[in-house]
């Protein structure tokens, strides 16, 4: 979620962002209920478990850039 209101704030003339968010709005209570609640976090590091495996989870972004790189190690 907050990844989409970044972009719509980084982006706000995007149509197909646009069109996105509307799409999402309409098809999905949760996301129209998260997306009124407004609320922006950032991804945070820590433990991820995918079955019975658990893994740290870290996220590099570039300042300024669309990038984000995450890394999963062996907890």
């Amino acid at each position: 979620m907050s990844d989409v209101r970044a972009a719509a704030v980084r982006y706000p003339d995007d149509p197909s962002l646009r069109a996105l968010i509307v799409s999402l709005r309409r098809v999905s209570r949760r996301f129209r209920t998260m997306w009124a609640d407004g609320v922006v976090a950032e991804h945070r590091n820590g433990p991820k478990t995918f079955g019975s495996a658990t893994f740290r989870c870290d996220t590099f972004t570039v300042a300024g850039a669309d990038l984000r790189v995450v890394t999963y190690t062996p907890a």
